[in-house]
């Protein structure tokens, strides 16, 4: 019996090519992250970030009942670093981003979910087209990839009395939550 060396000779780059990307892709897959992702949050809260959605990471939001009255609104919202049985693959970082226009005086504040207020940055930010949007930055929060975590926070906003005229009657105020990732 004639051994065939040439399809011996394929067969085996062929097998080591295999092998290394197997090695290849277990070993990215932990560096850079696998981001599957469907959808849930178990938190009780207007609106569910999940870092294993890393398309997904701004929202627009609809601000509703908000009348010059002074009077106090919430919005709630979560970020979790999982979804069902997945975890993020990495130790993460990010922040909390909350961009508005300035249509109306709205005022806006950050809390955890205890009603402890954040600690945050504020700027004005001027786009390309003469827009000026206001920007909330909270510091930095972590999630690691060993344990399942939900931060949740609240948005309260208001819209003093002394703005009750037709003036701002017909005014749209657009609101986005963004959160910011990177790995650590």
């Amino acid at each position: 019996m004639k051994l065939d060396y040439k399809k011996l000779k394929y067969n085996t780059i062929l097998l080591l090519v295999f092998m290394l990307a197997i090695s290849g892709f277990l070993y990215f897959s932990k560096t850079f992250g696998m981001y599957v992702a469907s959808g849930e949050s178990q938190a009780n809260v207007d609106l569910a970030f999940s870092l294993l959605q890393p398309d997904e990471l701004e929202k627009e939001i609809q601000l509703e009942d908000i009348k010059p009255d002074s009077s106090e609104h919430t919005y709630s919202f979560s970020v979790a670093n999982y979804e069902k049985d997945r975890l993020i693959d990495v130790n993460m970082e990010y922040i909390v981003k909350i961009i508005s226009t300035t249509n109306l005086p709205i005022t806006y504040s950050l809390y955890d979910w205890d009603d402890n207020k954040i600690d945050v940055t504020d700027e004005y930010i001027t786009d390309e087209h003469a827009t000026v949007f206001y920007v909330i930055t909270s510091n930095d929060y972590k999630m690691n990839y060993t344990d399942k975590k939900i931060d949740k926070f609240k948005i309260k906003y208001s819209l003093d009395s002394q703005y009750d005229s037709s003036v701002y009657q017909d005014i749209i105020e657009l609101l986005s939550i963004k959160i910011e990732v990177k790995q650590v």
